[in-house]
């Protein structure tokens, strides 16, 4: 089975300026509010409260974004690069053990070497692209989160290329926000990463969104519900096609 290669870097300016951007977007549009979106930023880079508001284009945020995180680089980038060495040992002791064994639950095998790249930045929350194969964590999280984080980030990269093999994808984007295959990969993460095989090497509870929990149906939570099918389905196939559907009918 060949296992990926997570690659961890320091992200450059543009991509987390980008990044950034998109989350401010997000926030002002209000149509995803699965993550307080607006609020996690502002306590990221507080230099932002009062320079953004929601009447500025989406160009005129990323200017002023852009202008504080140069500063912030310039005067931290000593210590992003020190936070990605000491990450980097995390990989090997902590993550990709783990991301064998959700290659093995997922039934999912590579004919070729996969790279996952990794940056250490000022992200919050923490963005990916399943099928760029790429996720962003801010530089100061602890060894715990970090790991934590990767693994989330890779599980859904994993349930992408497994729901790929099964009933191939057409679209040029990644699943999002409202796509039931995007809620599929966030109520996966707790039935999937929570098994005995990843939490003996990375011994951390992993939790759907806070915001999944306020959907009830037949008075149950909806992650509750996803639980349930995972637990009485006999294959991981059965259960990505069973929970696809529950949610393409409940959400």
């Amino acid at each position: 089975m060949s296992k990926p290669n997570l690659i961890i870097q320091q992200a450059t300016i543009e991509c987390n300026v980008r990044e950034i951007t998109e989350t401010l977007q997000a926030a002002f549009n209000q149509q995803n509010q699965t993550l307080p979106f607006l609020q996690r930023v502002i306590k990221m880079l507080p230099e932002l409260e009062g320079q953004i508001t929601s009447d500025q284009s989406e160009q005129e945020r990323r200017k002023v974004v852009e202008g504080i995180l140069t500063k912030r680089y310039i005067e931290e980038e000593r210590i992003i690069q020190k936070k990605v060495e000491e990450k980097r040992k995390l990989v090997e002791e902590k993550i990709m053990p783990a991301v064998e064994e959700m290659q093995k639950l997922f039934h999912l095998t590579y004919d070729t070497t996969q790279v996952i790249n990794g940056y250490l930045g000022y992200f919050n929350p923490f963005p990916r692209d399943v099928m760029r194969k790429e996720y962003c964590i801010h530089y100061l999280t602890s060894d715990e989160i970090f790991v934590r984080a990767s693994l989330h980030e890779i599980n859904h990269m994993i349930l992408f290329d497994k729901w790929k093999e099964m009933f191939g994808y057409q679209k040029v984007t990644e699943p999002s926000f409202p796509d039931p295959l995007w809620y599929l990969e966030e109520l996966s993460i707790e039935p999937t990463l929570n098994i005995p095989q990843t939490r003996q090497i990375a011994p951390y509870e992993h939790k759907a969104y806070d915001s999944f929990y306020e959907t009830i149906i037949d008075g149950k939570s909806l992650p509750v519900q996803i639980g349930e099918i995972y637990r009485d389905s006999t294959t991981i196939e059965e259960y990505l096609e069973r929970a696809y559907t529950y949610i393409e009918q409940h959400i």
